[in-house]
């Protein structure tokens, strides 16, 4: 479909005005992150993408790639952790934050709704903003360092009520936020999740 010089300029604007309110919302969304984990004691780890690779190399053509990637925070992870050192610990505890700017984009949604491959940004249903938390809590030692141990990790199921087990001696607990509630008040999130660690096992009972 062609466009219209006036149809072009009111798109740039939308755009300018569209990207200074990501980068807004971002600013807040993350402020509210390291809010809660600061409140609850734990160090930032590492952030990732949860739907889609980073942006590419600068010497990759963009287009060689989803064009989603050039957006990672779209649904992203954001993992926190309190730690005794370098090897897992009793008691240690690990934190992961994922947002969805749209749980529409989450990989089974899209094999639910039928999409394939690139999700087609115009024609993708819209789904709800919202904020997964998975805590883990090593309740035995462990001799290898952090990386190995925390790739190994089983997922935890979200649909379980309660503490789980996803390895030998390491428990999870998860559950569901709705963005809009974490946008207006992180506090009350820090409230759930502090609720969730006091009822955490520290170690294999005697």
């Amino acid at each position: 479909m062609d466009v219209t010089l006036e149809q072009a300029e009111k798109l740039v604007v939308d755009i300018q005005v569209a990207h200074r309110l990501v980068v807004a919302f971002y600013e807040r969304l993350l402020a509210g992150f390291n809010s809660v984990a600061a409140e609850l004691q734990f160090d930032f780890w590492y952030w990732d993408p949860a739907e889609t690779k980073r942006p590419c190399r600068s010497t990759t053509q963009p287009t060689k790639n989803w064009l989603w990637d050039m957006v990672p925070m779209y649904a992203s992870s954001h993992v926190y952790r309190r730690a005794s050192g370098q090897h897992p610990q009793v008691g240690d505890t690990v934190l992961l934050l994922r947002a969805y700017a749209d749980d529409s984009f989450e990989e089974e949604r899209r094999r639910a709704a039928r999409v394939k491959g690139k999700p087609d940004p115009l024609k993708l249903p819209i789904g709800e903003g919202i904020i997964e938390v998975e805590l883990y809590r090593w309740i035995r030692a462990y001799d290898h360092e952090w990386d190995p141990v925390w790739a190994a990790l089983d997922d935890v199921d979200p649909s379980r009520p309660g503490w789980q087990e996803v390895k030998d001696g390491v428990l999870a607990n998860a559950l569901q936020f709705k963005l809009a509630d974490f946008i207006h008040a992180p506090e009350i999130l820090s409230g759930k999740i502090g609720a969730l660690l006091s009822e955490a096992p520290i170690g294999y009972p005697r």
